[in-house]
């Protein structure tokens, strides 16, 4: 909507504002200068300088950016020769407000992010996007994102599988000598249930994978060996294989 009242800082800047918006963000009518939100003064002048004023009004519409919002305005800047980097980086206000979207709407943010080349927001962003069939990308979105950074979410959802097989292909539980209650018949039969649960995991594995359900899948496997050392060692596997899950990056650097 059109802005309806004029800020004027003491070295006389002028800021054009919403009434409503800063009459709702305010507890005292903005210092009584907005008693009625309905009825606004054209110009309020306030003893306060631009600097000041220009971050007042900024914190009030930070809750109003929408990402179409943010996206306008990305655009728009480049039109006029702002680089974008020069305002967006990690610790800055539009990267906050953008990376406030990135849980709700992370390929949305994504696709904005490489198609300003925006590093650090993109790297963000693919962390949230490991459960995203690559497939239903549209082709709006792939060529607005550009072959470079689809690649880039491509290989990590890739390479993120890859480390699960290269995790899993580490050999089952080393067992233990034989005895009357474990025999080499029951050990084969151990490590035949470990290789049932790799299986079973690569299966349907998705880069989200999480280490806690990776583990529930596994342990049915395990609850089928009758030996406990055994069990202990397939027990003890199945956590090391999660944790070095865990580790696996889950955006791409």
């Amino acid at each position: 909507s059109t802005a309806d009242t004029i800020f004027q800082s003491t070295d006389a800047a002028f800021f054009y504002v919403h009434a409503d918006i800063i009459h709702a963000a305010s507890c005292n009518s903005f210092g009584s200068f907005l008693q009625s939100p309905t009825v606004p003064p054209l110009i309020i002048k306030l003893d306060v300088d631009s600097t000041v004023l220009n971050l007042m009004i900024h914190a009030i519409y930070s809750a109003e950016c929408s990402l179409l919002m943010l996206t306008t305005t990305l655009d728009v800047m480049g039109r006029y020769g702002l680089t974008l980097s020069k305002f967006i980086y990690s610790s800055s206000m539009l990267f906050t407000e953008l990376y406030r979207h990135v849980p709700f709407h992370p390929l949305d943010v994504y696709t904005l992010a490489a198609h300003h080349d925006l590093v650090q927001l993109a790297i963000g962003a693919s962390a949230h996007l490991l459960s995203l069939d690559l497939g239903k990308i549209s082709f709006d979105q792939s060529e607005r994102m550009g072959a470079i950074y689809y690649r880039r979410l491509s290989l990590l959802h890739t390479t993120r599988l890859t480390h699960l097989k290269e995790i899993l292909s580490g050999g089952p539980p080393s067992g233990h000598r034989f005895d009357l209650l474990c025999t080499n018949v029951a050990q084969r039969d151990m490590r035949s249930s470990w290789a049932l649960a790799i299986i079973d995991v690569l299966r349907n594995a998705s880069p989200d994978l999480s280490p806690d359900y990776f583990k529930a899948q596994m342990r049915p496997f395990m609850e089928r060996v009758d030996c406990v050392t055994c069990r202990n060692q397939f027990s003890a596997k199945i956590e090391d294989a999660a944790l070095q899950w865990s580790m696996v990056a889950v955006s791409y650097s």
